[in-house]
């Protein structure tokens, strides 16, 4: 007997506006360090990162204060989270490149 696999879909079940205001504040609770978190990283000048589900662009947001001249790419599948990425790359003077990707 087959069964049926179902395709899995790219939507978040989450989608709206207050979850980037969640997802920002989830981020800086005090149990929390996004800097030790990455503190293993061994990141040189002109690495490309690549911040895959990207969300609200956090990490992109705490790797370009290193100071490392990186090349920063950001992707996520949700337009409101790849907005509010953009919007606060725009605020903070953040270059960094977004792709809509699943």
């Amino acid at each position: 007997m087959r069964r049926k696999i179902e395709k899995a879909t790219s939507r978040y079940i989450l989608e709206n506006e207050g979850e980037s205001t969640r997802l920002e504040a989830q981020a800086r609770i005090q149990a929390y360090s996004i800097e030790s978190e990455l503190s293993h990283l061994n990141l040189r000048a002109g690495m490309r990162i690549l911040d895959a589900g990207c969300g609200t662009g956090l990490v992109t947001r705490h790797l370009s204060t290193l100071g490392k001249s990186l090349l920063l790419e950001c992707c996520d599948f949700s337009d409101l989270r790849l907005s509010a990425a953009h919007a606060q790359f725009r605020k903070e003077n953040i270059e960094a490149r977004l792709y809509k990707a699943d």
